[in-house]
């Protein structure tokens, strides 16, 4: 073989490093592309500052007019665009009104960074203040002293006083007044004066009671009226005492209204009045809760104690050891709320005690001590009040037997929301037949479980959407859940038509009986009217009144004028007793028994009480009926005549 063939078959030699160089090398890449990327972020730096420096040079130079105009556009430009910009803004844009006021219109804040000369100028401020009160705090003296501003800022919030602080504006009443319509405690940074306005004040106490009282004059404080109101103001009234004056407390009956109209107004009364029985008792009577502020002798007091319990169960926590060891108001408290239980010392494990406030509420659970447990009886009334009473059974050292959780999944099924409970297959049967809606809570192999996702729906059809993906187009299960649904639907159609079946038979029923009550009603007036007629017919005649019947009967007839023009007729008569009867437009019907005669008035004759353009010559006609003769005895004839105008009075009102 030739040189050149054993040449060719030798393995190739490795490049030299020259070579490698000019061979692609992946490694470097990375390298190339880092140093690349750093000197295009210089650059772009490099471009930054020195756009920032020619901005630095365009901004220091006053230049021509014609570079101040674009300046000027410029920087209004910015502004409308943030309002920061203002921060790093020349004095010459912070000294510019209409500058300053595109950046406040955005933001207050830019405010506080114009020039002193803004900043102190009232005409400048207002329209921020009036945006928000808040930038009180960056305005010069000047301003602040400006009663536009200071008006601007209390109409907003009446804690703007407190930035005001200018006497002569604090002595302003337009000033105070606005303030305290929103506030009636900024009643403390009025002036004396103002402070001994009972006009003023009498309106601070309506709105905030004892918190703007408390402020006001020693005189106004003083007096009883003042303090009242402040009692039955919608706030502060609790603070009615803190703002009575010394001289007014030592008012015992005056004090006790203002504790039973707030009892917590007892805090603020004087330690002797708060170590005082008769004012403690007037105090826990109204709220039980003021017994924490009483002194602690009347705390270990039975009936005080007694009476703050009753009125409400959780000052039993502010009773002495003693008072909380004591079974009767123990157990009278735990009755009204059995979370006080927890208050209750030795007592939370009396079998007497502990029973009723588990009953009464499941939240005594965490606290009962009872030897055995209080009992599956109060379980099953705490689960069946709340479910969340079995996430404290099961955190006993004694879990329920199965017999038992099964009962009290009866009682409330929504017990298999309780994280011990959700794997509990028996349990979630038992709940789910009650409620299918319950599958929702338990944990996904239950949930995938064919024979409980069955009963839930079978009891609600919807509880299908809760069932796991994979049976949720189970056609078994799809066909129970629309017959339950529809099963559902006939329910309450068939309730429905119940409802109202039973409504109409309701109406049917009352008219019968209203049509049998106007048949008894018209049969009785058919039997008695042929006599009342007969009888109307015999003895009642019309007389014409006039002279010679005013005589023969008694009579006297007046006729007067009203202010309308209505011609009002009045008839006078004395009875045998002496006794006068007047008829006019203040009575509607009447009788009247002169000597033998009844004199009758009736709307429907020609003698109404009041006669609209009445004719001279028009004749008018009253109804006389005779009476009957019979014996009369001067002692008794007041009685007779009583019973008569009785028995005549039924006669009338029948309508005869």
């Amino acid at each position: 073989e030739s040189q050149e063939d054993i040449s060719a078959m030798a393995p190739a030699k490795p490049a030299k490093k020259e070579d490698t160089k000019e061979l692609p090398n992946t490694k470097k890449e990375p390298k190339d592309a880092a140093k690349k990327s750093k000197a295009e972020d210089k650059s772009k730096d490099d471009k930054v500052k020195a756009k920032a420096k020619s901005k630095k040079r365009r901004t220091s130079t006053k230049g021509t007019d014609d570079d101040q105009v674009t300046d000027r556009e410029r920087w209004e430009a910015i502004l409308r665009y943030d309002w920061s910009e203002i921060m790093q803004a020349p004095s010459v844009v912070k000294n510019d009104l209409d500058l300053v006021q595109i950046a406040s219109s955005q933001s207050w804040k830019a405010f506080q960074y114009a020039s002193e000369e803004l900043r102190n100028d009232p005409g400048a401020a207002l329209p921020v203040v009036k945006e928000c009160w808040w930038v009180l705090d960056c305005l010069g003296e000047e301003a602040r002293a400006d009663k536009e501003i200071a008006m601007a800022s209390v109409q907003q919030h009446a804690d703007a006083l407190m930035h005001i602080k200018d006497e002569e504006l604090r002595g302003d009443r337009d000033v105070i007044l606005a303030a305290i319509h929103l506030d009636g405690g900024a009643l403390r940074y009025a002036s004396k004066e103002l402070q001994a306005d009972r006009e003023l004040v009498e309106l601070a106490t309506k709105v905030s009671g004892g918190e703007a009282l408390i402020w006001a004059d020693k005189e106004l404080r003083s007096d009883p009226d003042m303090v009242r109101l402040a009692a039955t103001a919608p706030k502060g009234a609790d603070k009615a005492l803190a703002a009575a004056s010394k001289k007014l407390l030592k008012d015992q009956a005056f004090v006790v209204e203002i504790l039973e109209k707030d009892g917590m107004s007892l805090q603020y009364a004087p330690e002797e009045l708060r170590n005082n029985r008769k004012f403690v008792m007037a105090a826990v009577t109204q709220n039980g809760m003021a017994l924490q502020f009483a002194s602690e002798d009347l705390r270990e007091t039975t009936k005080v104690c007694q009476a703050a319990v009753t009125q409400c169960p959780k000052a039993l926590q502010f009773c002495s050891e003693e008072i909380r060891e004591d079974e009767e108001t123990v157990k009278a408290a735990v009755e009204m709320d059995g979370s006080v239980l927890a208050y209750a010392g030795n007592l939370r494990g009396h079998r007497r005690v502990a029973p009723k406030a588990v009953k009464q509420s499941w939240e005594a659970l965490p606290h009962e001590k009872v030897d055995g447990g209080v009992g599956h009886e109060s379980l099953l009334t705490a689960i069946r009040k709340d479910w969340q009473a079995i996430t404290e059974i099961v955190k006993k050292d004694t879990w329920p037997t199965e017999e038992e959780l099964l009962e009290m999944a009866s009682c409330n099924p929504q017990i298999v929301r309780a994280p011990e409970l959700r794997g509990h297959y028996e349990v979630a049967k038992t709940a789910l037949a009650l409620d299918g809606m319950m599958l929702h809570y338990l944990l996904p192999e239950l949930r995938n479980d064919y024979d409980l996702v069955t009963v839930a729906v079978r009891q609600n059809g919807k509880a299908l959407y809760e069932a796991h993906p994979s049976l949720q187009h189970d056609k078994k299960l799809l066909d129970w859940a629309k017959n339950t649904e529809n099963r559902k639907r006939r329910d309450v159609w068939r309730a429905e038509k119940n409802r109202k079946e039973k409504a109409a038979a309701a109406r049917r029923a009352s008219l019968e009986v209203e049509e049998a009550l106007e048949a008894l009603e018209a049969e009785e007036e058919s039997d008695s009217e042929p006599e009342e007629v007969e009888e109307e017919d015999a003895n009642i005649q019309e007389v014409e009144i006039s002279k010679d019947a005013e005589r023969e009967w008694g009579i006297t007839i007046e006729e007067s004028e009203t202010e309308e023009g209505l011609t009002v007729l009045t008839v006078t008569a004395v009875d045998e007793l002496g006794v006068i009867h007047e008829n006019n437009e203040a009575h509607a019907l009447s009788a009247v028994l002169v000597k033998d005669i009844v004199i009758s008035v009736n709307s429907k004759t020609a003698f109404p009480q009041i006669i609209e353009e009445l004719e001279t010559n028009q004749t008018i006609f009253i109804k006389v009926k005779k009476q009957e003769e019979e014996e009369k005895n001067d002692g008794d004839a007041p009685e007779e005549v009583e019973e008569e105008l009785d028995s005549m009075s039924e006669t009338f009102d029948t309508g005869t």
